[in-house]
């Protein structure tokens, strides 16, 4: 298991989720803030919301858009 912690730009609430290694890796992982609803993107590996860029977790979408 795979431990994050994040603030949500919108709400600034601090969120703490646990997920497994193979969906961060392998799979997809979406994270909802406790604090506002809104659904954050933490892993796409099968291009399902951009299908234009390769795939990957938040580490690399972050590193592609500066």
């Amino acid at each position: 298991r795979i431990l994050i912690a994040f603030t949500c730009k919108v709400c600034n609430t601090r969120n703490t989720k646990h997920m497994s290694k193979l969906a961060y890796e392998k799979g997809v992982v979406m994270i909802r803030c406790e604090g506002c609803s809104n659904t954050h993107l933490i892993a796409d590996h099968l291009g399902w919301f951009d299908s234009l860029s390769p795939p990957g977790t938040i580490e690399d979408i972050l590193k592609r858009e500066g």
